[in-house]
């Protein structure tokens, strides 16, 4: 097998991998007997791995090889996803820490593997690439939605196929590069940005990845404590979430060609806002995931978009407060749920939400 379909199914799991904390988390929450302030710590867990691999992911892959590091990655999400249906709490973080890792070793290094593949216009490859990302992510919660008892089997099955698609990725055929790997690599011309413009994006990044991440995460726990929700099909939010998400990134290719991008974003903040504010006031958790997902699908391409023009210290940082967002948001919807309840947490995102919204009305993102 070409090693560029190898990595395809990789991010498929991947995608599967990056969206299963939420859907698992009621089941955790009553496995480890968790109040949800302990409970949001599994999130910050997960991210600071991710951050943590993200930084060593593309410094590893320019000495040992992409290939060495999408193998690592794979088989310490197969270790840590697997591990999760035996372990106590304590040992659940840590888990949870090493599938993060391989999420932040896997991610940038196969965007970058993918966009150096055969062919002038790597636009393409990326995008199918984040395609087979989103097929996963929707994929992610159906088990769990309609066979949550057996979440435990879900992960060692989940596991033993990571193994299987790590042995794939480390025995595919390497396929020809498009570029004469002795040309040097072109030159990057974006400028830097102002320090005020980068710290404005880094701030948004914080924002808009911790409160993704926090809706996303603990929407499944509160469907399962709904009084209108579907207790034992909790999971189906999730992948309401997901699919909305993906569906509406996959196609803003085509909106954006009819509204300017700020206008998109900011209409997408004001639908999440309006979803997350629904489902508190409806106690129905499905439609507002489906609303918020739409919501939340707009604002990333965005932001992408300005950080793209600011060259490469603007992106890692960019990044790295992303993914910090995702240590620090989620686990303070915990702290907030242990001390009140989960429907007051949830005015959390939703105050975030608005916050974005009036950054972004102002025009200096």
């Amino acid at each position: 097998m070409r090693r560029s379909s190898a990595i395809h199914i990789l991010f498929v799991f991947t995608g599967v991998a990056n969206t299963l904390l939420g859907p698992l988390l009621p089941s955790l929450i009553a496995r480890w007997s968790l109040p949800d302030g302990r409970a949001g710590l599994l999130f910050s867990s997960e991210f600071a791995g991710a951050m943590l691999g993200t930084l060593a992911s593309l410094w590893l892959a320019g000495r040992i090889g992409a290939a060495r590091v999408l193998t690592a990655g794979s088989f310490c999400m197969a270790a840590g996803i697997a591990a999760l249906a035996r372990v106590n709490y304590g040992w659940g973080l840590a888990s949870l820490a090493w599938v993060g890792l391989g999420l932040g070793l896997v991610i940038p290094a196969a965007n970058v593997a993918v966009a150096q593949g055969e062919g002038g216009n790597s636009a393409p490859r990326v995008s199918r690439l984040n395609a087979a990302w989103g097929a996963g992510a929707i994929a992610s919660p159906l088990p769990l939605a309609w066979m949550p008892e057996h979440w435990r089997a879900y992960c060692v099955l989940l596991g033993g196929l990571f193994l299987v698609v790590a042995l794939v990725v480390a025995a595919g055929r390497q396929p020809g590069s498009g570029r004469n790997q002795n040309e040097p690599a072109p030159a990057h011309t974006a400028g830097p940005g102002t320090p005020a413009s980068v710290a404005l994006l880094a701030v948004m990044a914080w924002l808009y990845a911790g409160t993704e991440a926090a809706v996303a995460g603990w929407i499944p726990a509160y469907d399962s404590r709904s009084t209108a929700g579907l207790h034992q099909r909790y999971a189906m939010s999730a992948a309401l979430f997901w699919l909305a998400l993906v569906s509406i990134r996959l196609a803003a290719g085509a909106m954006l060609r009819r509204v300017t991008a700020r206008a998109a974003g900011l209409a997408g903040l004001l639908l999440a806002a309006a979803a997350i504010a629904a489902m508190l006031w409806t106690h129905v958790a499905t439609v507002g995931a489906l609303l918020a997902g739409l919501g939340f699908g707009l604002v990333f391409p965005l932001l992408i978009a300005k950080v793209a023009g600011l060259g490469r210290r603007a992106s890692t940082l960019f990044f790295l407060s992303a993914g910090f967002g995702g240590v620090v948001i989620p686990w303070s919807m915990g702290q907030l749920s242990a001390a009140t309840s989960l429907g007051t947490a949830f005015l959390l995102p939703l105050a975030i939400t608005l916050l974005m919204a009036a950054l972004l009305a102002t025009g200096r993102v």
